[in-house]
């Protein structure tokens, strides 16, 4: 019988590890280093994303039982301080830097086919304990840091995170921060409506689209022809007045839709002139993609509990909870028929240490499996 590795093993082999040991290389992260080296933290922390564990203990208990299967990669014990130490001590950056440069792999070929993508900007709050993370101060009596993410709506795959204090303002965190495409769109929440932030945008040729803040200032120009049935109730061209004018000194467009199941009036703004005022409110709507993202980071991975109570762990553990999140995806892309996420996401930590091949697991919702691509020749599905 041939032999079958775990499917843990399996989704191990998704990750580059020569682009990885780059990352290590660069900032010396197994120097001098004898017992856990940063690929073998890696697979721990992959582990500890998918069976959910509670603790270091748990880890520990857990990973123990299979070390023969993981005999390749030098582990022969596991134990909690080595396992605290290197969360202290090891570079987030490598697993920062091995992060974009696999979504920067996915992305290239799929911008070469799509003239326009969009982009959709949040930020969630996960909160710390103030006596344990001291370092990440919001409230009195409460600490928590903040997640600002750009995600790319067609492939579901966060494009942009940048780590702040929960108490950093969405707008401070992000300005300068993102660099605009021409003809993307960007959709964004009220936090974001910012004159010179929206003007930049503008400016790099590209389009946003956002609620207005009550307390903006503008007159109409022009109200334009709107079709009845639709929800939308006005769709004006609008200039900014006050003392505010210089910082957006060129035409906007506001759309406002009647909202049927809350019964509230949404107005949008956009500097795209061109579209239905319908597809401006489906876009806005969509940013609604980020929202379900963040949930399902929260209840699926390890990023409400942490192992270690360091600032460096804490990244760390995001970090690869986000590398886990994309070899799922990579693990998607590979099937024929569409399947959820979370359901690749189930099955697989059932299974973690079955000996069979992970297209098996599957067997009842797809009726051929792609071939085995290269990771240079993987990229995202695109709708």
């Amino acid at each position: 019988m041939a032999f079958q590795s775990s499917i843990l093993s399996q989704i191990i082999k998704l990750v580059n590890r020569y682009e990885f040991q780059k990352q290590v290389s660069k900032y010396k992260g197994d120097y001098k280093v004898s017992k856990l080296s940063c690929f073998n933290l890696l697979v721990l922390m992959i582990f500890t994303h998918l069976k959910i564990n509670k603790t270091l203990r748990d880890i520990v208990s857990g990973f123990s039982g299979v070390l023969s299967s993981f005999y390749h990669l030098g582990l022969q014990s596991v134990k909690r301080s080595t396992i605290s130490d290197a969360l202290r001590k090891r570079s987030a950056q490598i697993w920062e830097d091995f992060y974009y440069s696999i979504i920067s792999g996915l992305n290239r070929p799929a911008r070469r086919r799509l003239a326009k993508k969009m982009h959709l900007i949040d930020s969630t709050i996960i909160s710390l304990c103030l006596t344990n993370f001291d370092w990440a101060t919001y409230r009195k009596a409460k600490g928590g840091i903040k997640l600002h993410v750009m995600l790319a709506e067609e492939s579901k795959i966060a494009e942009k995170i940048i780590m702040t204090q929960a108490r950093v303002h969405d707008i401070k965190a992000i300005k300068d921060k993102i660099k605009f495409q021409k003809g993307d769109f960007y959709v964004y929440d009220r936090a974001y409506a910012c004159y010179n932030y929206l003007y930049s945008i503008e400016l790099a040729k590209a389009y946003f689209v956002t609620r207005l803040k009550s307390n903006w200032k503008f007159q109409v120009l022009k109200n334009k022809k709107i079709r009845g049935g639709s929800g939308i109730l006005a769709d004006q061209l609008i200039e900014v007045t006050g003392t505010k004018h210089d910082a957006y000194p060129k035409t906007l467009r506001l759309v406002t839709f009647y909202h049927l199941e809350s019964r509230k009036k949404l107005h949008f703004l956009t500097n795209n002139f061109s579209l239905a005022a319908q597809k401006i409110a489906e876009i806005y709507k969509r940013r609604w993609q980020i929202e379900l993202f963040f949930k399902w980071i929260k209840q699926h991975l390890k990023v409400k509990s942490f192992l270690s109570t360091s600032e460096n762990g804490v990244k760390i553990q995001i970090w690869t909870a986000l590398i886990t999140y994309v070899l799922l995806c990579l693990l998607k892309m590979r099937f024929v028929c569409e399947i959820d996420i979370f359901e690749i996401y189930r099955r697989v930590g059932e299974h973690l240490f079955n000996r069979m091949d992970i297209y098996d697991l599957f067997g009842d919702v797809f009726f051929r499996k792609k071939p085995l691509l290269k990771y240079h020749q993987l990229e995202l599905k695109f709708g």
